[in-house]
């Protein structure tokens, strides 16, 4: 009687110790889907750029504003607030 007790009292152990790991797993997956998707839309916004980087335009406008760049002839200001 004593070694049935044991055994199942083995037994109930290791079901919860495989229903935690269970739950761990579970939210890790969670956590897996959403940074998939984030990573998703990073990839769509990144091969939209590249689509746009091959406009000459696009190029000459984000020159113009990341690096300041003008072309010869133009006088650039800084306008101070």
């Amino acid at each position: 009687m004593v070694v049935v007790v044991f055994v199942l009292t083995g037994l109930a152990y290791g079901i919860k110790s495989d229903l935690d790991s269970l739950g761990r797993l579970k939210e890790k997956t969670a956590r897996l889907k959403v940074n998939f998707e984030v990573e998703v839309k990073k990839q769509a916004e990144l091969k939209d750029l590249l689509v746009r980087l091959d406009n000459k335009d696009f190029i000459e406008a984000l020159s113009r504003e990341k690096l300041n760049l003008v072309k010869k002839g133009e006088t650039a200001y800084k306008i101070c607030r």
